[in-house]
């Protein structure tokens, strides 16, 4: 096996890989502020927290780039580069999505029915429940891996988690199906209805990228 070898490298690009995810979920978080006021029609007060996740965002690229980089100079890995490429790339595409939705809100300003309001909240409630996952998962799932032979229980326990990212992206498909006939059902605006089912469509993608991020998790973890 490869991983006993794994502390003969001068730095592992899995630790790179979970501060990566840790700057992912902080710009998520910046996110659900981004949402509230935008959802309270405070649009001139969006910018400053905006811009705060343009760093994270810019601050991740650091990183990934910084992976990408230097990963051919490392000997021995404990797992399949291309896992960890991947699943660094669906990491990176979390808050990417993050970054256009604060785009488009700050080129759309439009007035959001509360029953909208709710339900959007609870999409974005479902969303960052799979980031904050992936991001568990992917810290349990690199202690194993340093592991192998001492802590196989966090592989089970991962794997358990894997499972509910997936339930929260199946969750968040159903909330953004609904949301896409309610819109249908009380918009008459055709601005409206395109600016509402894109926001509905931004935030949906974030669980599908955590969810993509948790499959490339699986593989490291099961080969």
């Amino acid at each position: 096996m490869r991983a006993p070898f794994f502390h003969l490298m001068r730095r592992s690009p899995l630790d790179d890989l979970i501060r990566h995810s840790e700057i992912t979920q902080e710009g998520i978080e910046l996110l659900a502020g981004v949402l509230e006021l935008y959802f309270a029609g405070k649009h001139d007060e969006i910018e400053p927290i905006a811009e705060l996740l343009y760093q994270k965002e810019h601050e991740a690229d650091l990183i990934k780039g910084n992976i990408r980089n230097h990963l051919h100079k490392y000997i021995l890995l404990p797992v399949d580069r291309w896992d960890l490429l991947n699943c660094l790339k669906e990491q990176d595409a979390i808050i990417d999505v993050a970054q256009d939705i604060c785009v488009w809100l700050n080129l759309s300003h439009y007035s959001i029915p509360v029953e909208l309001v709710d339900k959007f909240m609870e999409l974005f409630h479902v969303v960052k429940t799979a980031v904050d996952e992936e991001v568990q998962t992917l810290k349990l799932a690199v202690e194993y891996i340093r592991h192998p032979f001492t802590k196989r229980r966090l592989r089970k326990k991962a794997k358990l988690m894997l499972k509910e990212i997936h339930y929260h992206e199946h969750e968040a498909d159903i909330i953004a199906h609904r949301i896409g006939r309610m819109i249908f059902e009380q918009q008459r605006d055709p601005v409206g209805i395109i600016v509402l089912l894109r926001l509905s469509e931004f935030i949906g993608h974030i669980a599908d990228h955590a969810a993509n991020a948790g499959d490339r998790i699986r593989m490291m973890i099961g080969r």
